[in-house]
């Protein structure tokens, strides 16, 4: 075996570590979320689709905690379906990313940068524009349970 490997070995084996040591990146949570929306429901890309309404959500949440949990990195990765009057396709039309990359500068108080960005997944309908939402923000922290 020669030293590349063992770099590459090692450095898998740290980053892998278990939370307690130091880590540069350790996940900390997934999720799968579903949404069925009732009628009348308005998303503003799809909605921009003639004769198509918003119809179910695909939510994955992805976070990680990054250099020894420093900071955070949230993501929400979405698939929306829509349907229409007459045939009801549901087909998935749409997608966006949100996520947020933060840091606690104390433990009430979290400074982050976050990204939200949404597509039309149908080159028939390229005109439609695509909502972008870049911000820096503060949160302070009212609660937290120490669990």
């Amino acid at each position: 075996m020669n030293s590349i490997h063992k770099l590459c070995i090692g450095l898998c084996l740290f980053l892998a570590y278990p939370a307690q040591a130091f880590s540069l990146i350790s996940l900390s949570k997934v999720d799968l979320s579903y949404k069925h929306y009732f009628d009348g429901s308005r998303n503003l890309v799809i909605n921009h689709v003639p004769g198509k309404t918003l119809d179910k959500e695909l939510i994955l949440g992805i976070d990680f905690g990054l250099i020894d949990n420093t900071f955070y990195w949230r993501n929400n990765i979405s698939a929306y379906t829509d349907e229409d009057n007459y045939v009801h396709d549901g087909q998935f039309r749409a997608i966006s990313w949100a996520f947020s990359l933060g840091a606690a500068l104390t433990r009430q108080i979290e400074i982050e940068y976050a990204h939200f960005s949404q597509h039309l997944m149908d080159t028939k309908w390229t005109s439609t524009s695509f909502p972008v939402q870049d911000s820096v923000g503060i949160r302070f922290i009212i609660y937290k349970s120490q669990q």
